[in-house]
């Protein structure tokens, strides 16, 4: 959950600060363990707990570097839409 805040554009913005953003990914993360982990037995083996913070970290950056390439895309492909090309796109279709 806290690589997703960290670095998913949305929730990287700067207008956030960092402490906001770090006290919300863990409500979320404490308010969603006893729904997630209903029915399941938690491991208390330090190689086990070291396991599944690997294993939620990678998700995280999985879904943070989602993320930012399509924020990147949307930006890219947001260059190459100009005022002027607009105007000239507007003026065909009247005619």
């Amino acid at each position: 959950m806290a690589p997703l805040f960290v670095l998913a554009p949305l929730f990287s913005s700067r207008l956030i600060p960092m402490r906001v953003r770090g006290i919300v990914a863990v409500a979320l993360a404490i308010g969603l363990s006893p729904v997630l982990a209903q029915g399941k037995v938690l491991p208390t083996a330090p190689m086990d707990l070291g396991y599944l913070v690997g294993k939620e970290m990678l998700v995280g950056l999985a879904f943070a570097f989602t993320l930012a390439a399509l924020f990147a895309a949307v930006t890219t492909a947001g260059t190459f839409w100009t005022p002027r090309s607009a105007s000239r796109s507007a003026r065909s279709s009247t005619r």
